[in-house]
């Protein structure tokens, strides 16, 4: 069945785009009110993969109430993950990642003034305290790629119940970068560039050093391995006082 288009709802708006399931909608609320607050994001569409843990509108409801968000569409998406790599580790069958994002495209966000693709456990900074769209729309072809740093499940003091982002701040410097992000103006990136979940294909665009995202493994289910349960050195951690002190905005400003 053709649908109707939804590209009007979000026409020059800066947009937030994920795939979720059964994440605390705590972390919900806290990722989109850091991306409102920390990078101008007006909007957010979100595809909820089947959670049992609450309904389409509890999320929308948490969404809508967020300070700076304007538009909020949920779009149910109850369809197979797909495995986790295939021979070799090879990821050749996430189909709900890029099905997903085609949909987002094609559907919603031709005319969105710019679209951050991140995960409930995601929080992008930029070292000049830029909106990351701003990067995004002065580069060539309107995109921008930049990496990650993992986020240890390690905090100061004991946490009690479900965790905020800003219980957690230290990293592990000899830990290799986790996988890269984007963020593009869809109005001109071109047409036959493919948004994929690590990359925009064909392109080859350096990484921005400008732009790292912090992926915060204590801010997660586990439902893919057992993030939270590994074993953490503290000897090895370095406090990343960057993403501490943007997340403590919320509270000195709430």
């Amino acid at each position: 069945m053709v649908q109707e288009s939804g590209q009007e709802l979000f026409a020059g708006h800066r947009v937030l785009v994920t795939l979720s399931k059964n994440n605390d909608l705590l972390w919900v609320e806290e990722w989109a009110e850091y991306y409102a607050r920390e990078h101008g994001t007006s909007a957010v569409l979100f595809y909820d993969n089947g959670s049992d843990a609450y309904t389409p509108e509890d999320i929308l409801s948490t969404l809508s109430r967020v300070p700076g968000i304007e538009v909020v569409v949920v779009v149910p998406w109850n369809f197979p993950y797909g495995p986790g790599g295939g021979p070799a580790v090879r990821w050749d069958s996430d189909y709900c990642q890029y099905s997903v994002l085609e949909h987002a495209r094609r559907r919603y966000l031709a005319r969105a003034s710019g679209v951050l693709s991140v995960d409930i456990d995601e929080l992008v900074l930029t070292a000049d305290g830029r909106a990351v769209y701003a990067h995004a729309s002065e580069a060539r072809y309107g995109a921008v790629v930049f990496q990650g740093r993992w986020i240890e499940k390690a905090s100061e003091e004991a946490v009690e119940g479900v965790p905020s982002f800003a219980d957690y701040f230290h990293y592990d410097p000899t830990l290799k970068a986790t996988t890269k992000k984007w963020c593009i103006d869809p109005r001109r990136l071109p047409g036959s560039v493919q948004w994929r979940v690590h990359s925009l294909n064909p392109l080859q665009l350096d990484v921005d050093p400008e732009i790292l995202h912090r992926h915060f493994k204590g801010v997660n289910t586990d439902w893919k391995y057992r993030r939270k349960a590994a074993v953490v050195d503290p000897e090895r951690l370095v406090a990343d006082l960057d993403i501490r002190d943007a997340v403590a905005r919320r509270r000195r400003s709430a």
